[in-house]
């Protein structure tokens, strides 16, 4: 009785481990050069050679590399996706960085961190079962929407109206099957970043590198002194001002700079200068920066032409004639008047001393 017990009980054990083994999901590894080489939507062969059969990528220009070697950044940089999203791409030997082997591609980003490719893609070389949460080999969109989003790489071209060109559509020639992708069908893969067709980063990243942020503290690959100073700097004995590199200013120095004028530094900006500020002084030099009015020495323009609204015998007279003495306008009556009644008197006084003879 007692053997039959112990029997009993090693049935039972074996029928519990039995059931344990078959809940747990049993995951293989997929070919990490095929994985890799599809998820950039480009096509993944095999070829036979004397040594055996060997993984062939094959590009959009029908150019190909060995799987393993594309995977490792020994082949064909200007096709990974580092190159893809506008970072540079390198190939290294570190087990420790790469992991699955001695040699990987890795991506340099704009802080100089170096992220192996298929990491920073976040790619699975798991095969997996529908609604793990993972988008492996063998799911796509339309056999397993749970894991693999709309407008994802998945070998698959879903056509659906999310904001997002599928770059599945684009590899296989079927762009007009995506309405996201109407306005780059024609270019996106070309590796010509065409703006006028409404190529950018977002709806076509194949073509268009990931954009510079002016701004943001660090100095990327199409920045520069001239045109982003805040991320790049400036030259030794200049500052950034307005998104320029300007040379520091020395009041004193007898140079009058460009953020100097008459106001902040007249020991090296005279009066009447051209320095951005209107000074108003009386120094018989008419300010470029004032207006007409403002400055006493820019009323007489000395054009040969009276402006009575800025210029009169007294400041101008250059310009303006003498005017006729208001003296003159009053006297000149006066001995009008006098002398028609001196006229008159002397002609009444002749009548009367004819008369009286």
């Amino acid at each position: 009785m007692l053997k039959m017990l112990n029997h009993l009980k090693i049935q039972l054990v074996l029928i519990i481990f039995i059931f344990i083994i078959s809940a747990v999901p049993v995951y293989s590894m997929l070919d990490s050069s095929a994985v890799y080489c599809e998820a950039l939507g480009y096509n993944f062969t095999t070829a036979m050679i004397p040594e055996g059969e060997v993984g062939i990528c094959v590009f959009p220009d029908n150019t190909s590399a060995n799987s393993w070697d594309f995977l490792g950044g020994k082949e064909a940089l200007e096709w990974s996706y580092c190159e893809r999203e506008g970072y540079e791409a390198k190939h290294v030997s570190d087990l420790e960085i790469c992991g699955y082997s001695d040699e990987c591609t890795v991506c340099v980003l704009e802080n100089g961190t170096e992220v192996e490719v298929t990491q920073l893609m976040n790619l699975s070389f798991e095969t997996g079962s529908c609604g793990d949460g993972f988008c492996v080999m063998g799911e796509d969109y339309e056999n397993c929407p749970g894991d693999c989003a709309s407008g994802s790489i998945d070998g698959y071209c879903d056509g659906v109206s999310d904001g997002i060109c599928d770059q599945d559509c684009i590899m296989q020639e079927m762009p007009e099957k995506d309405i996201d992708c109407l306005y780059t069908f024609s270019v996106c893969g070309d590796k010509i970043c065409d703006a006028e067709k409404g190529e950018n980063y977002n709806t076509c990243p194949a073509d268009c590198p990931k954009p510079s942020v002016c701004g943001n503290i660090i100095c990327e690959k199409d920045e520069t002194q001239e045109n982003c100073c805040v991320d790049c700097g400036c030259p030794s004995g200049e500052r950034c001002l307005n998104d320029k590199c300007a040379k520091i200013e020395i009041c004193g120095d007898k140079v009058c700079g460009t953020n100097e004028n008459y106001k902040t530094c007249p020991a090296d900006c005279s009066s009447g200068g051209d320095d951005d500020y209107c000074d108003k002084a009386e120094d018989g030099v008419c300010d470029p920066n004032c207006e007409r009015s403002a400055d006493y020495d820019c009323l007489c323009n000395q054009d040969e032409t009276c402006e009575p609204e800025y210029e009169d015998y007294l400041n101008c007279p250059m310009d303006c004639e003498k005017p006729i003495s208001p003296f003159l306008i009053i006297i000149i009556p006066i001995f009008i008047i006098i002398g028609i009644l001196v006229y008159f008197i002397y002609a009444k006084s002749k009548k009367n001393y004819e008369g009286d003879y």
